[in-house]
Formats: structure tokens, sequence, C-alpha cells
């Protein structure tokens, strides 16, 4: 590190550079010792400032404190939980989910001798996040015990990223002026962001990252800033192809899928496949049945859902053939430290067939064959014949 070494004799001020390498022979007295300028520019340090009296060998060491920055986020399986999570570095989600992000901030050791503190959190989203600008909140302190930062008090903005992505800054002009803050606090920014259809599925998850830039001259200007840290987003997809009881493609066939929804015991609607829907988003009905939307399509996938219980059903079936009972399955991720570590589905109910799902992870794919039988279906023990 260097630094600047200097006495001031009369109007005449004597400089001297050293650096651990280079020490410097003075006479006793007072000097300040400073570090070089632009010296400390853009990066995560701080500069110093001191006043040394010097009555023999004396050994300085450069001592700076700078903030550090952490983002998290929150996660929640619908089908088992009501609410969400620990803050966490990954979570997986449904598509359309609202999704938690924390951003929490600290302060250096020497904040209190700064006259003004420029402070600002640059939050990188990926294209499948969709910002909600309306939905930030600042704490000084975290966000369930400590104070709420009034808007007036910071600017939140945006700007089109790398890869259609989104840059949010959220800016402290004057920290100082903002909140009555020490250097024991941290500021705490929570926002909420939507799943969309762009979200990548699978291992390599849509990933968000921040930095914090903040003052880092107590002696005047200048800016350092912090190490990027980063939380990711993952998203799956079940997929089901239909064929006979010979391993054929089986044309004609059109699916739902729903979710187990814990909060209201209920089953909820994921999406039709190969159902033709109506302006309102319902199926298309001639004469009680449901029109298909191919006639040739066989292979169906249900893309960017969450792990949970789910329930598969053959709402239109191939003429000729019987309908399948419905399909119920888990599906089981697993992921930590920013890295998607398991993925499997396993059916818990349904009658015909074994239902055996192969899984992707780097693809995030659970992938089953759905078997219709043609023919007619006996009748349990004690019904009626056909």
């Amino acid at each position: 590190r260097d630094c600047l070494l200097s006495r001031g004799l009369g109007d005449v001020y004597k400089r001297q550079e050293v650096t651990s390498a280079k020490s410097a022979s003075v006479q006793a007295g007072y000097y300040i010792i400073k570090d070089k300028d632009s010296s400390q520019d853009g990066k995560h340090d701080a500069y110093t400032n001191y006043i040394v009296q010097v009555a023999g060998n004396v050994k300085i060491v450069p001592k700076s404190s700078v903030p550090t920055v952490k983002k998290e986020v929150k996660d929640i399986n619908d089908s088992t939980d009501t609410a969400l999570g620990e803050w966490q570095k990954d979570a997986d989600h449904d598509v359309n989910d609202r999704v938690w992000f924390r951003l929490t901030g600290t302060l250096p050791e020497n904040y209190a001798t700064y006259t003004s503190y420029e402070y600002i959190f640059h939050d990188t989203m990926s294209k499948g996040l969709t910002f909600d600008p309306s939905s930030v909140e600042i704490y000084l302190g975290d966000e369930e015990t400590g104070t709420k930062i009034d808007v007036s008090k910071y600017t939140v903005s945006t700007q089109s990223g790398a890869n259609d992505g989104t840059e949010i800054t959220i800016k402290f002009a004057d920290l100082k002026t903002a909140v009555n803050a020490t250097s024991d606090n941290k500021i705490t920014v929570v926002y909420k962001a939507t799943l969309n259809e762009q979200s990548v599925i699978g291992s390599a998850g849509n990933p968000n990252k921040v930095y914090l830039e903040f003052s880092n001259n107590p002696n005047g200007n200048g800016t350092g800033k912090t190490p990027e840290d980063t939380v990711i987003v993952f998203t799956y997809k079940v997929a089901a192809n239909k064929v006979d009881s010979n391993g054929e493609k089986l044309a004609g066939a059109g699916f739902k899928l729903s979710k187990f929804d814990k909060e209201s015991d209920s089953w909820k609607l994921v999406g039709y496949q190969n159902v033709k829907l109506g302006a309102s988003g319902n199926p298309v009905e001639t004469n009680g049945r449901y029109e298909v939307e191919n006639a040739t399509d066989t292979s169906f996938a249900w893309n960017r859902i969450d792990d949970g219980k789910y329930k598969l059903e053959e709402v239109v079936t191939p003429a000729g053939y019987n309908t399948i009972d419905p399909v119920e399955f888990d599906v089981v991720a697993g992921h930590a430290n920013l890295t998607l570590s398991s993925l499997s589905g396993t059916k818990t109910t349904g009658t015909v067939g074994e239902y055996t799902f192969t899984a992707n992870a780097a693809e995030g794919s659970l992938t089953t064959k759905i078997v219709n039988q043609s023919g007619t279906v006996l009748p349990s023990t004690g019904g009626m014949g056909t």
C-alpha cells in the first residue's frame, strides 16, 4: 500500500512516499500520513487519515474499514407449507410466483468520521424475474425490528441490463442526512419480483447479484465497491409422452395438471395440455367432450413448476382406449450453495401403469410415459358384468 508522509515547515510541505517495503527517515515532529490520491478509488477498501507524532522509530499500519453486503431469497413448498421459509441463498418457485428478496448492507467502523456518506445498492436481476419497484421497503436495522425509512430519503431506478436483465439502483445520496445511523447499524432492503415466462428451467437457474457502492474517503470524495453477492432461483418442468400398451406413440389425448395448495386445502389448476381453450381460458366443449388442440401431438410439458404435490388427469381420451385414473405424484428438489443437487418425481397414487419419472437435473425435467389400454375394462370383483 502506497502512502505519502508530509510535514509542514511554515508554508512548505515536505513529502516522502512510504510503503511496506520503503521506509522514510524523518526528524521528530508531527506528520500526516495519507493514502496516495486515487489509490483506493473503485476498490473494496477505504482511505485512511493519520496524524502521527514521531519520537523514535514508528511502524504505521494503515487501517481502513469498509461495509459489506449480502443478498438472500425466500422459498416455500405450497403443498406442505403456508408460510415462507427462512432467508437463504437459493430457492425454487412456480411461474408467476411473487419471490421475496433481501439486501443487507453494513456500515464501516469509522462511519462517524465522514461528513457525508454515499450508499448505493447495485442489484442485477436476470430476465427470468420481473422487478416490482413499488414493493421496495428499506429499514434501519432489519425488516422485523428495525425502523422503516421514508421513501423520500432514497431513490429507486432501473434500466435494461445485459442479457435482457434489469439493473436496479437503490441510492442514498447522503446516508448521514437520511437516517441517524451508527457504525453498528445495518441497512436492509426487501422487495418482490415475479418469476416470468423467460425464466430458465433447470440447473442453470436464474441468478441475481448485488454489490454495494460506498464512500471510502473520510478526507474527501471517492467511492469503493464491495464484491458481488449472488442468489439463484430454480424452476422445473414435467413432461409426459403418450403411448399405447405396445409403447407406440398415441395421439388424440388431452391432459390437466393441478397442484395441491396447503393454504386453501385444495387442488389448483397448473394448466392444460393439448386441450383447446376459449377466450375465457376455459376448455372448449363439443357434445360434452373437450376438444383437442392438435390431433397429432403425443408429447406434452408443463413448464416452470416448483416442488410439491401434483395430480395429472386425462381429460380427453383417444378413441378406442380407456381413460387413465388420475395420477398423483410428488416433485422433490434439493438445492444448496447456489446448486441444484437433486431432482426426482415419485408417484403416490394411480392404478394404471407404474409411471416412473426420469429426472434430468440439468434440464430441470421429469419425464414419464402415460399408457392407454384398449378394449373393455373388467369390473371389480362382485360388480355387474359387461
